[in-house]
C-alpha cells in the first residue's frame, strides 16, 4: 500500500460529491424551467394515430378501422380506387381476349403494371390468349381471378397500381396489413393497460386457429410456410397483424366479414377515409365488411 493513498481517497469522495451536488442543481434548475416555460418541455403525441404519417393508405368506414396497409408509399384515393373499380359488376364479352387487351381494358380505368419478366420465364407473352368464360354480373376482379388462374398468374396491390404477375412471383410479394378485429375477439377499451384474461386470450386464440385452418393452410409459419399472424393489443384497439401477399390478405379480409356478420354486426361497405389520423384516434366500432368469396368490396 502506497503512503499517499490515505490522503487521494478523501480528495476521490470530495470530488464526487462536488459532481453530485452539481448534477442535482442542473436537474432542478431544468425542472424549474419547464415549468415555467411550457414550450420548452419535449412535444408528446396525442395518441398512436398522431405518430402515423398520412400517405399511409387506411381501408375503413367512418363506423371504424378495417385494416390498414403499412405501406409508405402507397396512396389511400389509389387504393380505394383500384378496390371499387375490382368490385364493379361487368357484363362485357372478353371472348378472344390476349393478355394485352386485358391489360389495355384495365389501363382505361386504373394503373397496371405488368411483370414482363416473370410472365417471359414462364412462357407467357401479352399475345396469350385468355379463356374467356362468362360469368352474368360478376365482379371484374372475380372475372379476372378466373381469366389468369390457368395461367397460372395472379394480381396483387402494389403501390399506386394493380400489377399482374405469376403465382410464385406474388408469393414472394409479402405485404404487412393490421386489422381491427374488435368487434370479433372478446376485448373492451380501458383507461389503463390492456387486461389479458383467460376469456380475452382463449378467443383471439381462437381466432388464429380459423384463420390458419382455413386460409392456405400450408403457407403460415406454424406450418413451415411464411406468413404470420400476431395479436396486437393497445389501450384502445384490439388489432391483428397479418403478414401475407395480396391473395391471401383479401381471403382473410373476407373471412373477418363472414366472423363478423354471424355476431350479428351490421354489413358495412368497403371504403376508405381520407383522414387516417382521425380515423385510427376515434373510438373503436364495428369493422365493416368484406365481400365473402374473394374479399373484393362490395357496392353500397
Amino acid at each position: 500500500m502506497s503512503s499517499n493513498e490515505p490522503t487521494s481517497t478523501p480528495l476521490l469522495r470530495a470530488n464526487t460529491c462536488v459532481a453530485l451536488c452539481s448534477a442535482c442543481c442542473i436537474l432542478l434548475l431544468a425542472i424549474t424551467a419547464v415549468h415555467l416555460f411550457p414550450s420548452l418541455a419535449p412535444s408528446q403525441p396525442s395518441s398512436w394515430g398522431a405518430q402515423i404519417p398520412a400517405s399511409i393508405a387506411l381501408s375503413s368506414t367512418r363506423t371504424g378501422v378495417g385494416s390498414l396497409t403499412a405501406n409508405f408509399h402507397a396512396s389511400s384515393e389509389r387504393e380505394q380506387r383500384i378496390l371499387s373499380f375490382l368490385a364493379q359488376p361487368d357484363n362485357s364479352s372478353w371472348a378472344g381476349w390476349t393478355l394485352g387487351d386485358l391489360e389495355a381494358y384495365l389501363s382505361e380505368q386504373i394503373p397496371v403494371f405488368v411483370a414482363i419478366t416473370e410472365l417471359q420465364l414462364q412462357g407467357i407473352d401479352m399475345q396469350t390468349p385468355l379463356d374467356s368464360t362468362y360469368l352474368p354480373d360478376s365482379s371484374i376482379g372475380t372475372r379476372l381471378q378466373l381469366v389468369l388462374e390457368p395461367l397460372e398468374l395472379t394480381f396483387e396491390l402494389r403501390p399506386e397500381c394493380l400489377a399482374l404477375t405469376t403465382r410464385d412471383a406474388t408469393e414472394l410479394s409479402q405485404l404487412v396489413r393490421i386489422y381491427d378485429v374488435a368487434p370479433i375477439v372478446r376485448w373492451r377499451p380501458t383507461g389503463g393497460l390492456p387486461t389479458l384474461d383467460d376469456e380475452y386470450q382463449n378467443s383471439y386464440a381462437s381466432l388464429l386457429e380459423v384463420l390458419t385452418k382455413c386460409i392456405h393452410t400450408n403457407d403460415w409459419i406454424e406450418s413451415g410456410g411464411t406468413n404470420s399472424l400476431t395479436p396486437l393489443v393497445t389501450q384502445q384497439r384490439a388489432l391483428l397483424v397479418v403478414l401475407a401477399p395480396t391473395r391471401t390478405q383479401l381471403e382473410v379480409a373476407a373471412l373477418l366479414d363472414i366472423l363478423n356478420r354471424s355476431q350479428g354486426n351490421p354489413l358495412r361497405h368497403f371504403g376508405m377515409v381520407q383522414n387516417a389520423m382521425a380515423e385510427l384516434q376515434a373510438p373503436p366500432a364495428k369493422i365493416q365488411s368484406y365481400s365473402s368469396g374473394c374479399g373484393f368490396p362490395l357496392t353500397p
